[in-house]
Order: C-alpha cells, then structure tokens, then sequence
C-alpha cells in the first residue's frame, strides 16, 4: 500500500498547490527499461541547456507505465475531492516524461488547457522547482515599498520548493513555473500529467459539458 501524506500547501492561487510525500518508488531495473523506451529518446531539447521532454504526450498508454499512470490518477482524484471539493469525474488529457542530464533544467512556463498539473519526482539528487506568482493586477493599482521582516507565499513574487524522491506536486497549470539545474550525475526523471473535468462544468444558464 502507498503511504501518501499532504505535508504541505501553498495557497498563491484559488487552486492551491499541494506537496505530497509519498512512499511509491520505481526500482533501479524499473528505471533502466524505462530509459531504453522509445519516448524516453525522442524528445524535445529545451535550448541548450534545457530539459529533455518527451515528443509523446500520451505516454501512459504504454502498459509498462500502469503503475505509475494508476499512482498519479488516483493522488489527482484525492486532490480534487479533498482540496478542491470537486464532484465532477476528471480526464487526464496528457501525459509525458521530462529528463534533465548534469546541466539541464526546464525554463519558465506554463500548462495550458488544464485545471491543474501534477509533477511526479521518480528520481531526483539535486534541483528545486519555482512558482512565480504574478501580483501585476495589484500592484498597478495599489503599489508601496514597506519592509518584509519575513517573505511568505502572500508577499512574495516568487516562490521555490525543494522536492525529494517520490513527491508529487500539484498546482494550477496557469501558473508560471521553472526549475533549477541538475547539478547531478545521475538523471533527474519527471512524469507529468495535466487534468480537466468532465460532465457539467457551471451553472444555468451559462453551464457547459465536457464529454470524455
């Protein structure tokens, strides 16, 4: 059984971003299949320097990631019903590995077409990942300079967090995001997936369907 504990939240945004450790782990001969696939070698090289991600977008199809599909289908489930409050069933509407060798790291951006993303570290020795929060709106109409005693996810432009082996993190995919390089020799290994809901999505009389 996978031991899942919510150990942190970061509310910079209506949907929050949830930390969870976990004990799900992939084994080294797991690792090593994985690096031989064909997804795992094409791939789309962000710049130079930038993290190497998977040209297939749907990779959970392969049954060889059932175990990991089920793992982050079933935390993305318990975070829309318990943090989210969400009654709605959810489609997860990509999926793909990123890989970042000694050097590389994955510039600022964002998701789109989603209500939220999720990033699962299988391996990770070195690197953090940063949210960077756009308070644009406020500070063009209401803007001082007062001084910070101590910076939190409320007056902060920018914020990082230091994930381990085996945690996920989930945050809205409108969020502007970006990691640090893998100062490691050992390969940093990411799956990620982007969620959306399906069936009735609103209210009368603006109300929508989704239909899987």
């Amino acid at each position: 059984m996978v031991e899942i504990k919510n150990i942190y939240s970061l509310n910079l945004k209506a949907i929050p971003i949830k930390i969870y450790k976990t004990s799900f782990s992939l084994s080294d001969e797991f690792i090593n299949k994985l690096n031989k696939k064909e997804y795992c070698k094409q791939n789309t090289k962000q710049g130079t320097k930038g993290a190497l991600v998977s040209n297939n977008t749907h990779v959970f199809k392969d049954k060889f990631l059932e175990p990991v599909k089920k793992f982050i289908d079933n935390i993305s489930n318990t975070y829309a019903k318990d943090a989210l409050g969400i009654t709605n069933k959810l489609i997860r509407v990509n999926d793909w590995i990123s890989l970042c060798t000694k050097g590389r790291s994955h510039h600022e951006h964002r998701h789109p077409n989603c209500l939220f993303s999720v990033v699962f570290y299988a391996r990770i020795k070195s690197g953090a990942l940063t949210f960077y929060i756009d308070r644009s709106a406020i500070e063009e109409s209401f803007y001082f300079e007062y001084d910070i005693k101590k910076y939190n996810e409320h007056n902060s432009s920018q914020w990082t967090i230091q994930p381990q082996q085996g945690d996920v993190v989930i945050f809205p995919g409108d969020l502007r995001h970006g990691t640090t390089p893998n100062e490691h020799d050992e390969n940093r290994i990411v799956f990620g997936a982007n969620y959306f809901l399906t069936g009735k999505v609103g209210n009368e009389p603006y109300s929508t369907y989704v239909i899987k």
